[in-house]
């Protein structure tokens, strides 16, 4: 027994290497990517403007209409235009660098989705222990024929749900959560859509120049214009495929986008259980500039910081950003629905207020002035009397 003891130790290094080695084939064989990184990580899917969208046909058509009105509105409108493609960019590299900072102090990583990216057919994956990214390859394969979302491509739900997909593939096989942070142009029903949602390549120039005079505001809303892009519900059920073919969840759900909360009972009862936290907008505007995610994660120094704490100083600090921002759960966000219906009712309501107010008061005419008011009988020759001052 004695000589067999070494024999029995070199039995239980190899296996034990052969069991390290299983599990790192294991982890190879289920990431396409060829490895797997921690259980959590922080994905920033921002569908911005890019500045090829601001020297596209399309941008410079109605930049020139804008130009020709002299409207007040045809004014602010293409100073937004303007504006949006030239910072939106820039506040993608700010909160970045901002998310990366935080990212390595959670020891987790940071993926990165952008339409700048997507052009160049790629995304960027930062691990905790390195500084420089890593490039991706990404491309979803399917012929785009629209033109409005050429530019914008990750306002297309197909570029979504890749996206999406490639991150569970980052994480490998394992449990694993992901705090989601959208960045995007939305409106009432749409999670991710472009700045500009119609042609104006082939528009009709006179018609655009008389709506043009009767907007105040710097939003241009044209009839018979569809909105491009990736409607709430479509969203929703691209996250709930995923979680359910993949050991992943969402704890964190941020729609930067204006109008994000979801207005029908549809949208609501797309959200899947996997999703923990959600923050949106209501039914309200938002700026994308105004957040800092370097003061929402701020505190601590290069301490590490633990995925959930992590996720309550975004939730904190975004509800605490004066943007109008509102917290919910899966639960919770029911109770949008039916604040929209009731605003859309209010009119109706205050209708029905001022009609019972007014039989109330007649009522009470009645029994103190029933002749007066309701005569029954009368002789011919009864006139009204008629007091004067």
């Amino acid at each position: 027994m004695y000589f067999d003891r070494p024999r029995a130790n070199r039995n239980q290094i190899q296996t034990s290497i052969s069991v390290l080695g299983w599990l790192l084939a294991f982890c190879f064989a289920f990431s396409s990517q060829g490895f797997c990184l921690s259980n959590s990580a922080i994905v920033y899917y921002a569908n911005d403007t890019s500045g090829a969208a601001l020297e596209s046909a399309n941008y410079q058509a109605f930049i020139k209409i804008l130009d020709k009105s002299g409207a007040a509105s045809a004014i602010e409108i293409r100073d937004a235009l303007v504006a949006d493609a030239h910072e939106s960019t820039k506040i993608s590299y700010r909160d970045i660098g901002a998310l990366r900072r935080s990212a390595q102090r959670a020891r987790i990583a940071l993926i990165v989705f952008s339409n700048t990216l997507a052009l160049e057919k790629r995304y960027l994956v930062y691990e905790p222990t390195s500084e420089e990214p890593i490039s991706r390859y990404f491309a979803p394969g399917f012929y785009d024929d629209n033109s409005l979302l050429r530019l914008s491509p990750l306002s297309r739900s197909e570029y979504f749900e890749s996206a999406m997909a490639a991150v569970a593939s980052e994480l490998g096989p394992g449990s694993s959560k992901v705090a989601l942070i959208v960045r995007s142009h939305g409106s009432n029903g749409m999670s991710l859509m472009p700045r500009l949602n119609a042609d104006f390549t082939n528009s009709n120039e006179s018609e655009i120049l008389k709506v043009l005079d009767g907007v105040s505001h710097d939003d241009l809303q044209l009839p018979d214009v569809s909105l491009q892009g990736t409607t709430q519900v479509a969203f929703w059920n691209i996250l709930s495929r995923i979680t359910s073919k993949n050991r992943l969840s969402f704890p964190f759900v941020f729609l930067g986008s204006c109008e994000s909360g979801p207005s029908t009972f549809e949208e609501a009862g797309a959200i899947p259980a996997s999703v923990g936290v959600i923050v949106h907008s209501g039914q309200h505007g938002m700026s994308s500039e105004a957040i800092s995610y370097e003061d929402l994660l701020a505190g601590g120094g290069s301490d590490r910081l633990s995925f959930d704490v992590l996720v309550s100083k975004l939730v904190g600090g975004l509800t605490a950003a004066r943007q109008g921002l509102y917290q919910d759960s899966p639960l919770t966000v029911w109770r949008w629905p039916v604040i929209y219906r009731m605003s859309d009712y209010a009119d109706f309501a205050k209708l029905g207020i001022l009609v019972i107010v007014s039989l109330l008061l007649a009522y009470q005419g009645v029994r103190r002035f029933p002749v007066r008011i309701f005569r029954t009988s009368h002789s011919a020759d009864y006139r009204p009397s008629v007091k004067s001052e």
